[in-house]
């Protein structure tokens, strides 16, 4: 019987863009998973979760979508990622699991030549793929000038709407302009201009539409900065009866890091600021994110709505990890409900999993007659304490652990 050591594992948090010219740290480690909660009847219920797999370069190679009904975590869909020599993506397809296969849905393939990109999307229909829509990019010494978007009409490409963008001296954005295409030529629909201080810091981002042969303020944004050149609030107002008035105000704190730890949002209503949306976040000690919890002003408190909890192993060890022939991963570890047992081995596949507990009883007995390589259980019912977990895989078995929390 093979003993090995259970991997150390901590949670991670994606990285949520909210304000785009605000200084974030990134991520230090790979995301192998993510759990989207929603807070219930005073208790957070899980609704649905993805899994990430990597290959030996360490490129993402697939993630799988799981959605929970009763007390089952059922798998839905998977994305898998093709690359080419340059390591650049070459095809992602979606599949759909039903009738207990895997089925074809969707795919994005991609094609480059030179200082353009095309990416082409289409859908799996009667054993063939049909093309849908496609994005052409289009770059300049590194930096992307333009951006059409084409979908598929008549057996051809028929343009729907491009971007067009310039650059300052910095090779910080300067201009964007939106264009559509009415049948014969490209016209003007949207404008967005950056003006920046000496620090090349956007304090204003204007936003124009296209009327009357001229452009028309639509809305705009103010950014304040602290001493270190971080975003600390964002103030969104509306072009309306030829001024500025205020909408919405995003106010920005940082942890000793340099990362989010609360951002507050605020909405403009008879004459003053009222409580609208706040996010928090919580670090591992490696600097990554490991919960986004969302909550809204509801009768004068901040309630909580949903909540995305991330997980993560580090990233030096993952080419020793895959060439390892029994190597797993297991996650959530500890766990609050359940665990995920996933094969990072390429050649290794389970034929059975065993859940037993401290007195050796086993409480969850499955076998496998397809190359299983992902597995879940539930834990939620059972008291909290450690678990262990019998893995049967390539006619060997050893054991895990599992610390069981409540």
């Amino acid at each position: 019987m093979k003993t090995k050591v259970i991997w150390k594992l901590t949670i991670f948090s994606s990285f949520l863009t909210l304000l785009s010219h605000a200084q974030m740290n990134e991520p230090q480690d790979l995301l192998i998973g993510e759990r989207f909660d929603q807070f219930i009847m005073d208790d957070w219920s899980s609704l649905d979760s993805v899994s990430y797999t990597y290959d030996e370069k360490s490129l993402l190679k697939e993630e799988v979508y799981y959605q929970k009904q009763g007390q089952d975590w059922l798998v839905m869909t998977k994305t898998s990622y093709q690359y080419n020599i340059n390591m650049d993506e070459s095809q992602i397809i979606l599949y759909e699991w039903k009738d207990n296969t895997w089925k074809k849905r969707t795919r994005d393939t991609f094609e480059y030549d030179g200082n353009t990109i095309k990416r082409t999307f289409q859908q799996w229909y009667d054993n063939q793929w049909l093309n849908v829509r496609r994005t052409i990019d289009n770059y300049n010494d590194s930096l992307r000038n333009s951006l059409t978007f084409q979908v598929w009409e008549m057996e051809t490409w028929m343009n729907n709407t491009r971007i067009i963008v310039s650059y300052n001296s910095d090779r910080k954005e300067d201009v964007s302009i939106r264009q559509t295409w009415d049948d014969t030529a490209w016209v003007n629909s949207l404008k967005n201009s950056f003006i920046r201080n000496s620090d090349g810091n956007t304090i204003i981002h204007l936003r124009q539409s296209w009327r009357d042969s001229e452009w028309s303020n639509n809305s705009r944004f103010l950014y304040t900065y602290d001493s270190n050149q971080r975003a600390i609030a964002q103030l969104y107002e509306t072009w309306s009866d030829s001024s500025w008035q205020n909408y919405q105000n995003t106010d920005y704190i940082y942890n000793t890091n340099g990362d989010y730890s609360h951002v507050y949002q605020q909405q403009w209503a008879d004459d003053q600021w009222i409580n609208d949306q706040h996010y928090e976040y919580e670090y591992d000690q490696r600097g990554n994110q490991t919960i986004r919890q969302y909550q809204e002003w509801v009768d004068n408190e901040w309630q909580n709505q949903f909540r995305y909890t991330y997980y993560y192993r580090v990233f030096a060890n993952l080419k020793t990890e895959l060439e390892d022939p029994y190597a797993v991963l297991i996650y959530p570890n500890p766990t609050r409900d359940r665990v995920t047992v996933q094969a990072l081995n390429q050649n290794l596949f389970f034929t059975g999993i065993s859940l037993i507990n401290s007195e050796g009883i086993s409480l969850q007995s499955r076998k496998f007659r397809d190359k299983r390589k992902e597995e879940n259980l539930s834990l939620k019912d059972l008291p909290p304490g450690v678990y262990y977990l019998l893995i049967q895989a390539n006619d060997s078995e050893w054991i895990e652990s599992i610390q069981l929390t409540k």
